[in-house]
């Protein structure tokens, strides 16, 4: 069964409000934890996914030119009251070259982060929407889970693996996860300068809000990952790498 929850409290109750389990419950959460992920493996072979496994967490892996695009499945605790495990989908975005784009204006001593987004896959269909699905064995609850991941997540990585669509999304801000700050790196990440430019001019240039955020940075140019606002975020990537 699909649980789809827009307050982070509810998600937060469910997902970790769980008790704890003896070794049968452990054993039945990586038991359905391995099902879901060898259904939804073979569900997405024909979008070339493969599964791989970090440190015995599952993960479904495909590459597009320098994006390596994840569907990484993550458990909580079995839940007996439900006879189920709760799984969710989590989205992981990343390109080869967004380090080196990005150690230009993170603090020197910070670790940079290779991702150019993470998120549960709700969130494609909603902002700070969360999925979790109640997998107790039946086919019809993974079966969902693959239509999901299909429907969204394939259709929204097929997006951004296609040069031409996944610049005009952008521009149109029609491409979920993405926020300016994100859009301008990976515009770069990918040797597209002048489609960050461009990126600026359609979709920032008239903002207020950015040119105050502009001549704040020009005083600090290095980020405080990750607790500045999206505008400041732009603000660092244009003002670094001469944009404006």
């Amino acid at each position: 069964m699909l649980a789809t929850y827009d307050v982070a409290a509810d998600w937060a109750a469910d997902w970790h409000g769980a008790v704890r389990v003896d070794a049968s419950g452990r054993e039945a959460t990586n038991l359905r934890l391995r099902e879901a992920a060898l259904f939804l493996s073979g569900s997405m072979f024909a979008e070339r996914f493969r599964l791989f496994s970090r440190g015995g967490l599952p993960r479904l892996e495909r590459h597009r030119g320098e994006w390596t695009q994840e569907i990484l499945l993550r458990a909580g605790a079995y839940c007996p009251k439900r006879n189920a495990v709760p799984i969710r989908l989590v989205l992981h975005l990343c390109h080869s070259n967004v380090q080196e784009i990005r150690a230009k204006y993170y603090r020197p001593s910070g670790i940079i982060p290779k991702s150019i987004a993470v998120a549960d896959i709700g969130e494609l269909e909603k902002s700070d929407r969360k999925f979790i699905w109640w997998v107790d064995g039946s086919p019809s609850v993974m079966e969902d889970m693959a239509s999901w991941a299909t429907f969204l997540a394939a259709t929204w990585f097929d997006a951004v693996g296609d040069p031409d669509v996944f610049t005009e999304r952008l521009y149109a801000r029609r491409l979920g996860l993405f926020h300016h700050a994100n859009s301008l790196e990976a515009l770069l990440a990918e040797g597209e300068r002048g489609s960050a430019r461009r990126y600026i001019n359609r979709c920032l240039v008239e903002s207020f809000d950015f040119w105050d955020a502009v001549k704040d940075v020009r005083s600090r140019p290095v980020m405080d990952f990750p607790n500045d606002l999206d505008l400041r975020k732009a603000a660092t990537i244009a003002q670094s790498y001469d944009l404006l």
